[in-house]
Parts: structure tokens; C-alpha cells; sequence
């Protein structure tokens, strides 16, 4: 009923199909490490760790891009204590504070 060409063509399309679908898992994997997932941009910003000083303040390091930033999270807001560059104005420390002199 069926000949060696007809299983030949089925052989060869079905590797075509699977190499097909092998080229473009590989294309989305590169595709998502480049952009992270979904295609959105990865994000900028990450808290790597946190540590409670008392009831109400806590240290927390930040990275943003490339550099890490060592700040205080308390309730008169957010002082940065180290990094390689000032805080972004929104979190910077209110005019009259005390905190964050020591840099």
C-alpha cells in the first residue's frame, strides 16, 4: 500500500516540522533573556536583603542597575546610608533631618 518514497517524505517532513519548532523555542529563549519575560524590559531595581534594626527601622540593600545602595527604612522615611551615588529626589532625606549624615 504504501512505497520507501512516501515513508521518506513523511521522515522528512516530520523532521522539517521538528526543526522548525526546535529554530523558534531557541529564538523565544534568546528573545526572553534579552528582554526579560513577556518581552518587557527586566527590571532595574531589586531588594537583595533586609535586616530589622528594631520594631520600627530596618537596613535594606538595594541594587539599581549595576550599584548597590545600603539604605534605612524608618518612619521619618528612607536615608541613604552608602553608595556610589545620591539618592534619586524621591528618596531623599527631608530638609531639617538628622539622618543620613553619616555617608
Amino acid at each position: 500500500m504504501f512505497d520507501l518514497e512516501t515513508y521518506l517524505r513523511f521522515a522528512a517532513a516530520l523532521a522539517a516540522v521538528l526543526a522548525l519548532i526546535l529554530g523558534l523555542a531557541w529564538i523565544a529563549r534568546r528573545r526572553q533573556a534579552m528582554a526579560g519575560v513577556g518581552g518587557r524590559p527586566r527590571r532595574r531595581l531589586s531588594v537583595i536583603e533586609t535586616v530589622p534594626l528594631d520594631a520600627r527601622t530596618r537596613l535594606a540593600l538595594v541594587r539599581c542597575d549595576a550599584r548597590e545602595y545600603l539604605l534605612a527604612l524608618g518612619p521619618n522615611g528612607v536615608t541613604r546610608i552608602a553608595g556610589p551615588v545620591s539618592a534619586p529626589p524621591a528618596l531623599a532625606v527631608p530638609p531639617g533631618s538628622t539622618e543620613g549624615t553619616a555617608r
